[in-house]
């Protein structure tokens, strides 16, 4: 499988001297991939996987991260993570990011220490590289290792290499902290993180796959958008659902729902930067 030996290489001269490491891991693609080669390349004992459990990370999620760790075989750790106490964190900004994965490597880091592990690894790529991600400086700051990326593998590469190894996220949407789904500015606090996640978990549950809710706020009297992302395919489906879906949607706490017509987009609230003369 291409750079898959390369990858189990690279952790285990990273993993020098204790043969022990931590994987910072949510669950998503590219952190089971990396977790299962880690599990591969050290044996699934002397691995220990992370998890950063806070608001800003949906409960079902969690629940199949954790799943998905057992049955590699690697020990869950899950920490509590208290990003959103931070001003730096919950006003929003755009290195919002860097807060939030500093806190997250901060209590990772600790963990690893008593684990005994000589490195934490998290799941950057090289398809990583291009979008704005503030975040990659905290694991900079932390000295947090990227195997796949140091690897050559870009995010196609971790389904392809996913997929031969049998794991169930081969084919899993990206996914992206709840925080992403507010605009820059826009105070994040734990309603409103909820009123997301309960939006996406409804349109999930109506078998949607690739699914943002993202929050706008509206004038002044305190009105809220829901702007739906879903994947191309899946928009008129959404049309003909729509009753449901507003329905539902302002049941739980939106003034208005709206359909984005270009469809899912990751990273869309970074479009701000990429227009910019």
């Amino acid at each position: 499988m291409k750079n898959y030996e390369l990858l189990k290489s690279i952790i285990r001269r990273r993993s020098r001297p204790t043969g022990k490491a931590a994987v910072a891991y949510s669950g998503g693609a590219d952190s089971a991939l990396l977790l299962a080669a880690a599990a591969d390349a050290l044996s699934p004992s002397k691995v220990i996987a992370v998890i950063g459990d806070s608001e800003t990370y949906p409960a079902a999620e969690k629940r199949k991260a954790v799943a998905l760790a057992k049955k590699i075989g690697s020990k869950v750790v899950v920490v509590k993570t208290r990003e959103i106490d931070s001003p730096s964190f919950s006003g929003n900004p755009p290195d919002r990011c860097f807060h939030c994965k500093n806190e997250l490597f901060r209590r990772v880091t600790a963990t690893s220490r008593r684990f005994g592990a000589a490195v934490v690894f998290h799941g950057a790529t090289l398809s990583d590289d291009g979008d704005f991600r503030p975040g990659a400086k905290a694991a900079a700051a932390w000295k947090v290792a990227a195997p796949l990326r140091e690897a050559g593998f870009t995010k196609a590469d971790v389904r392809l290499v996913s997929r031969a190894l049998g794991l169930s996220t081969a084919s899993k949407p990206s996914q992206a902290c709840l925080a992403s789904r507010l605009p820059y500015g826009e105070t994040i606090t734990p309603e409103k993180l909820s009123l997301v996640e309960k939006s996406e978990a409804f349109l999930q549950k109506l078998g949607f796959r690739e699914v943002r809710v993202r929050f706008h706020p509206s004038g002044a009297m305190g009105g809220r958008v829901a702007r739906i992302e879903l994947g191309s395919g899946e928009l008129s489906r959404a049309l003909r659902k729509r009753k449901d879906i507003t329905r539902r949607l302002k049941k739980l706490g939106f003034t208005y729902v709206s359909l984005d017509l270009d469809g899912f987009q990751t990273g869309s609230q970074n479009l701000i930067f990429r227009r910019r003369p």
